[in-house]
This record gives structure tokens, sequence and C-alpha cells, in this order.
């Protein structure tokens, strides 16, 4: 069976992935959260360990270094439901369960117990650029980030410029900027403001994604696969670097793989945001010649995502998918 032409979702360039910074200043309804990080006796960490606020889909939201009593401080939280994820030297990474900051609490604090390593080798320490940001930046980043949550793009750009020329290796910085050109139509602006970003830090893997989806958009399905798998050593479970990639391998027809990958990522986390996994998953067992168990992936992304501009296509590979799976079963008869 030849492979059949990949209709692809482009999907949406991250707003929701921005990468935020710590503020300065608590607005009403917001709290700040206290993270203690302690090893076995309850003891505070030691060393540099970085913690990491994640949504409840698992995109990052900030991050914070620990103080030398293994304190990490998140200014201006605002209500809601998270989860912490620790790194650091010496320590297994870990990721907490959901956390959840109510409204007006003022003051939310959370016990986080790591387990040191015991193989001798050294978890992912904490970029040192990132621990020289001078405030004056910092503060320039956070305005820059409310700035493209309103959509003011223009008044994003010159803030998070500023926080560049306050400090040129400011990598989240050069990917928010990224995010703000692209949103206001500049694509080789973006792309350069992301290069900048993984020049600064290559393991920011929220700017390598963004450039992963440049090269899908121009139809690089190769380029892709190379930026995604550099996402991936920092996160191996990354719902969107999987779906990208997935993304990436089907538009190269390497259905085995888009298959495997597509069925790697977490869509319980969002089953509508991420339901495009099971339409990949379902256009590569055509092709790997089960259509019969692509209907169950085609029926699941209709019910995760029923009012999707999409519907219809899929209702369409079901109608395929059947007829496909009838013949099969027939010539297995005779």
């Amino acid at each position: 069976m030849h492979p059949r032409p990949l209709s692809v979702l482009l999907l949406v360039l991250l707003c929701s992935s921005i990468s935020l910074a710590q503020r300065s200043s608590v607005p009403p309804q917001s709290s700040q959260l206290e993270v203690h990080v302690i090893t076995s006796g309850n003891r505070s960490a030691q060393g540099i360990i970085q913690v990491v606020l994640e949504n409840e889909a698992g995109k990052q939201v900030t991050d914070a270094v620990t103080n030398h009593e293994g304190i990490a401080v998140f200014q201006s939280v605002r209500p809601g439901n998270y989860r912490l994820r620790i790194e650091g030297v010496g320590i297994i990474a870990a990721r907490t369960e959901s956390v959840t900051v109510s409204p007006g609490e003022g003051r939310h604090v959370e016990y986080v117990r790591v387990s040191s390593k015991t193989d001798g080798t050294l978890g992912r320490s904490v970029s040192v650029a990132d621990m020289k940001i001078p405030e004056e930046a910092r503060k320039e980043m956070d305005m820059g980030v409310e700035a493209i949550e309103k959509s003011e793009l223009t008044s994003a750009t010159e803030h998070l410029q500023k926080a560049i020329q306050l400090y040129p290796e400011y990598s989240r910085a050069w990917n928010n900027l990224g995010v703000a050109k692209m949103k206001a139509g500049d694509k080789q602006g973006a792309r350069a403001a992301w290069e900048h970003a993984v020049a600064a830090d290559d393991k920011l893997s929220v700017a390598y994604l963004n450039l992963a989806r440049i090269a899908i958009s121009e139809k690089r399905p190769a380029d892709a696969e190379e930026l995604i798998r550099k996402a991936l050593i920092t996160d191996p479970e990354d719902p969107w670097a999987l779906l990208l990639m997935s993304t990436a391998n089907a538009m190269n027809g390497q259905w085995p793989e888009a298959l495997t990958n597509a069925r790697k990522v977490r869509t319980e986390s969002d089953p509508k945001k991420f339901a495009e996994a099971h339409r990949i998953a379902g256009e590569a067992l055509v092709n790997l010649g089960q259509p019969e168990n692509a209907l169950l992936e085609y029926a699941t992304y209709l019910r995760d995502y029923p009012d999707s501009p999409q519907a219809e296509h899929i209702r369409q590979q079901i109608a395929t998918a059947t007829e496909l799976a009838q013949t099969k079963a027939n010539s297995n008869h005779h």
C-alpha cells in the first residue's frame, strides 16, 4: 500500500508555551508560592536546584532556583492547579502531582522530597547564565509577557528587547520575543529570535519546538526532527515535542515512527488539545495495513474534539478505513 498524503495540521504557535519569568509584585488574587525541597531525613536540599512550575498540561509557566535553605520562591502565582518539576546536580529529577493555589491564599507552601543519586552521575544543572539575570531585566521580561497576554505586541517587543539589552544572554526573553514577532506576522524575526534563544541556552526546549514548528510549516520535516530531538533531550515525555515529532514522521512517510511517537503523547493531560495524536495514529495505522485499529483512533479523536475544524475530514477518514477494513476481512475469509 502506498502512503497516503498527510493533511498536516499546522499547530498553533506557542501562546500557551511561553516561558515566563518571576514577577516582582503580587497582583490581586495572586499568591506567593514557596517550594521547600528536602532530602531524606527532612534535610534541606543543598546545591543548585531548579524548580519548574508547570500548568496541568505539563507546560512550563516559570521557574526558580533554590536558595541556601533549599527554598524556591515564586511571586505572582495565579489561582489554579499546577505541578512542580525538580531538577539539579546530584538528585533524581522529580515531578509532583497536582498542586492547588487557591484564590486569596496570599502565601502557599509546598514541601517536595527528592532522592539523591547513588550511581555517581549528575543531574542537569541550572544555566549559569540564568543565575546572572539582572533584576531590571527580569522586570522588563515580566512586562513583555504581560503585554503578549494582552496582545499588545508592540509594547511586548519593546519590553523584551529592553530585557535583552540589559542581559544579551537572556534566553527566555529571546524566546518570548520570537513569540511576539510570530504573533505579529514576522516569521523571519521570530526565527532569528528563537535561534538566539537556543544559542544562549542549548537546553531551552521550548525554543527548539518553536523552530520545529516553522520547519514543519515550511515542509522541512527532516530539519524539524533534528530540532525536536534536541528538545526531547531535556524532557523525553514532553507531549508537544512528541506530537510534533509524530507530525514530522508522518510527513516523511515514516509510519511506524509516527505511530510510536503519537501513542507516547499523554493525551489525557488535555484530551482536546492533544487529539491530533489520535488522528496521526489513525493515519499511520491505515498506511500500515491496520484500518480496523485506525477506526478506534479516529473515534477517540471525535470524542475528545467533537467541534474540531477537521471533524468532517476525520469522518471521511473513518469511511475510508471502514471500507478498507471490510475489504481486508473479506479477503481473509477466502
